[in-house]
């Protein structure tokens, strides 16, 4: 996990706090198989989205960018008004991961090589 973790996050030494939030959170996806409400989320990790957004989104937008985590946002209801509201699920896909580290170093490593020719 701290080598996935390592990638997404790099080594700067104020990352430590969003590994351990990222951490927290692919443990609990990982223990789930289908889709996880944000709302649990937002329970298992015990931060407040509406009080700290950015510490409650750092990392899921990170693993979203790398694709270990995928996200789904789906119409849950009907206000008085007649608008929807939605809610947000999570999954972790660790093949859709793979399938990005394997492109994306495939095609970093080609460009470079070809710049030495």
């Amino acid at each position: 996990m701290d080598n996935v973790l390592h990638l997404i996050f790099g080594n700067h030494p104020k990352s430590g706090t969003i590994k351990s939030r990222a951490e927290i959170i692919l443990r609990f996806l990982k223990s789930r198989v289908d889709w996880v409400a944000l709302d649990d989320i937002e329970k298992e990790i015990n931060i407040s989205r509406q009080d700290n957004p950015s510490m409650f989104y750092k990392p899921l937008s990170a693993m979203k960018k790398w694709r270990l985590v995928d996200s789904v946002r789906r119409a849950t209801g009907r206000t008085r008004q007649g608008n929807n509201t939605y809610t947000t699920y999570y999954k972790w896909t660790p093949e859709r991961f793979l399938v990005y580290l394997r492109d994306t170093l495939h095609a970093k490593c080609e460009t470079e090589l070809k710049m030495f020719k």
